[in-house]
Order: structure tokens, then C-alpha cells, then sequence
């Protein structure tokens, strides 16, 4: 049931706030519509516009790099009590998101870069940065910007607590 309203809810309009938490809800790729999920081209990570090989979307871009201060784990904005936090339902931190200068959002845990969310508009789909690997997506419920990630992404930032 909880996939279900997800995916009606991620069917919304999506805005992206500049400097606000985002909450992280467990998903399954299987209970999404297909506009949202893997099995969608737009979605894949087999499209090469949604690739890590793809030197925009690539972690060996200093611009997405936790090497720079911006993407850093020490920057205060990214810190538990920051600006980009990425939170639980229940409250408990797991890590932070940023933009890098050409809009690719990404998403890293306390020790570097998880997942990252090609920039242009074609998917609201995050990809993991090691590897391919289709890894959650974006939505809005109730009014709230969320990010609903697989359980295998989700464990990645769970082991880093």
C-alpha cells in the first residue's frame, strides 16, 4: 500500500527546494508505475545519459567529488544539523544531498557519494555512483519532497551510521 500511494504521490509535480531536508522512504521498484520506474528507458541505467560513465553524472568530477568542500561530509550544511540533511521518516540522519554547478543532485552518505540524480529533467530516478544500478526516486507526498530509495541503496547509507 505504502508503494502504491508513493507512486501516485511521485506522479505530482516535483520541486526541488534549494536548501531544505529531505525525507527518505523505503520503496520497491516493483510497486511503482512505470513512468517512475527502472523498466522505463528515461529511467535506466543502461541509458547512457542516466550513466556513471557519463563524465557529468561521474564521481571523478571534482564538482561531485566529497573533495570538494561543498560535496565535503565537514561542511556544517551537510552536517546532522544542516541545511541538506537526508532523513528518515523517523527523524535519524543518513546522510546529504547537494547540486553540483550543472544540476546533477547527489546523494552521499558520511563516507562519499551513493547516488546521484542525472541532471536535464529526463528522469527524477537516482542511479548509484559505484557500478550501475537503478537506486530510488523522487517524489511529493502530501505536500513534502521525498525520496523513496530500494532497500539495497538505503542499506548503503545505513552502514555508514
Amino acid at each position: 500500500m505504502r508503494n502504491q500511494l508513493f507512486a501516485i504521490y511521485a506522479l505530482l509535480a516535483v520541486t526541488t527546494p534549494a536548501k531544505a531536508n529531505f525525507v527518505v522512504v523505503p520503496i520497491q521498484a516493483s510497486g511503482l508505475a512505470y513512468d517512475l520506474s527502472p523498466n522505463n528507458y528515461d529511467n535506466s541505467p543502461s541509458n547512457y545519459e542516466n550513466s556513471s560513465s557519463n563524465y557529468n553524472n561521474s564521481a571523478s568530477n571534482y564538482d561531485k567529488s566529497p573533495m570538494n568542500y561543498d560535496n565535503s561530509a565537514t561542511n556544517y550544511d551537510n552536517g546532522p544539523s544542516g541545511k541538506r540533511r537526508l532523513l528518515l521518516e523517523n527523524g535519524r540522519h543518513i546522510g546529504y544531498y547537494n547540486f553540483s554547478k550543472k544540476g546533477v543532485l547527489n546523494l552521499y552518505s558520511q563516507s562519499g557519494r551513493v547516488a546521484y540524480m542525472p541532471s536535464g529533467g529526463k528522469t527524477q530516478s537516482f542511479f548509484l555512483s559505484e557500478g550501475s544500478g537503478w537506486c530510488g526516486t523522487i517524489g511529493n507526498a502530501n505536500g513534502q519532497t521525498v525520496i523513496g530509495m530500494t532497500q539495497s541503496c538505503l542499506l548503503q547509507f545505513m552502514s555508514d551510521q
